[in-house]
């Protein structure tokens, strides 16, 4: 057999194997999660062993809701991952994340440009916000690119496209979180 039917081959009979540890590691978590909210809130290192079990479940999470890129409804799941991860002092792992936020980013910034749509600009918010706390870089180039057009427009008033932009909150919200210069407040413009 070549390598990548070899791959498979074990990929198939492991899967069940996989799916009890992780199935482990998801019971061992959830049943001290409370204890390990204990150690943090009286300012006790968590135990290693807990954090191995937590770190594994928050980037199982993490990496079935970046795979599956369309529900906005996980952005709650993501910002608990992310604030349990930083209240434990969990680590995850940084390059998946780098590449999985990036890419997660993309998506919901398309979807803000193309229809307006609230939940993605927060989903991308959010993700940014945990980069930066976490010393995660993330090239924003081409997102920057991507936006550009409609910063043109929300500070352009003869712009046809200006009353779509400058109307919806979010926009203003991630152009100051892509650091975009932003216009002087003018009280005769609804933001």
């Amino acid at each position: 057999l070549f390598n990548d039917e070899r791959r498979k081959a074990m990929e198939r009979l492991m899967s069940d194997r996989i799916n009890q540890f992780a199935s482990a590691y998801n019971d061992l978590f959830e049943n001290n999660r409370q204890l390990m909210d204990f150690h943090a809130d009286i300012n006790v290192h968590v135990p290693d062993e807990f954090k191995i079990a937590a770190r594994y479940v928050f980037e199982r999470q993490l990496g079935s809701l970046f795979t599956d890129m369309q529900i906005a409804s996980d952005y709650a799941k993501m910002v608990r991952v992310f604030n349990e991860a930083a209240k434990w002092a969990i680590p995850l792992k940084p390059k998946a994340l780098q590449k999985n936020l990036a890419a997660y980013m993309e998506y919901h910034l398309d979807r803000l440009c193309a229809d307006g749509a609230g939940p993605s600009a927060n989903m991308v918010m959010e993700c940014l916000k945990y980069a930066k706390a976490n010393n995660i870089e993330i090239d924003i180039r081409k997102m920057q690119n991507v936006l550009y057009p409609h910063y043109k427009a929300f500070i352009d008033p003869t712009h046809p496209e200006h009353i779509h932009t400058a109307s919806t909150k979010e926009f203003k919200e991630i152009f100051e979180s892509f650091d975009f210069l932003m216009p002087p407040a003018d009280p005769a413009r609804p933001v």
